[in-house]
């Protein structure tokens, strides 16, 4: 299965009011294609009131959850008509971003080439250890949502398909990215962007498959925060 990653409000995206970008490529080439989802309910709801609906429940019963832990505001705007962005890193360029990370704060040398098997490293093992403390916990600590929301922690919780998952904030996300790319690359904004349109993902450099994820991952991160909505891994 592959992997896009979604920033956009919920009720967009499980009202399938969105395309990825391989369909948004089919429908500029006439291409047929069929998207299929691991683990697609066969109940799936349709009516976008009733999607919203439980978008918010779902969202205020978080901010009642996290009232013990944080102070701060817990909202944002659910609508299905609100701007979403989307991109594709795939699960390989999106674990050498990952994997990047941990090589630099565990502070090992970097190989040339990446291990398609990332997830079975040493590198990775030994940030699954119930001791292990990193410096970019909302980037390594096994997320699937991203909330426009200021808090300092990441969590585990019932997403609105009542999937457990790892939730942290989409704030934190883009200062971890910063910390990494100033602590490694320091390429300035138009480097960045320059990265998803110039390097080929297939590539078997370790460094440039974490610098094309990166660019996705930066830029997403940007989205949900400068437009208040939720990040989410979609596959």
């Amino acid at each position: 299965m592959g992997l896009d990653i979604y920033a956009g409000t919920f009720t967009r995206y499980y009202s399938g009011n969105w395309k990825t970008v391989i369909q948004q490529w089919s429908d500029r080439t006439g291409t047929p294609i069929e998207v299929v989802r691991q683990n697609q309910p066969k109940d799936v709801l349709t009516n976008v009131s009733e999607i919203q609906e439980i978008s918010e429940v779902w969202r205020d019963h978080l901010a009642n959850a996290l009232k013990a832990h944080s102070e701060t505001s817990i909202f944002w705007i659910e609508s299905n008509d609100l701007p979403y962005h989307t991109d594709k890193p795939d699960w390989d360029c999106f674990g050498a971003v990952i994997l990047w990370a941990l090589y630099n704060e565990q502070k090992n040398v970097i190989p040339n080439d990446f291990d398609k098997e990332w997830t079975s490293s040493e590198i990775f093992k030994k940030s699954l250890l119930e001791d292990y403390k990193t410096i970019y916990p909302s980037l390594t600590q096994d997320c699937e949502i991203w909330l426009p929301i200021d808090i300092q922690f990441t969590f585990r919780y019932s997403d609105p398909t009542e999937k457990e998952v790892g939730i942290a904030s989409s704030l934190r996300l883009l200062e971890d990215l910063d910390k990494l790319n100033n602590a490694t690359w320091k390429a300035d904004n138009n480097i960045i962007n320059e990265w998803r349109k110039e390097i080929d993902p297939n590539t078997n450099s370790f460094d440039e498959k974490a610098k094309f994820g990166f660019s996705i991952l930066y830029d997403l991160a940007k989205f949900s925060v400068d437009n208040k909505t939720p990040m989410k891994l979609d596959y």
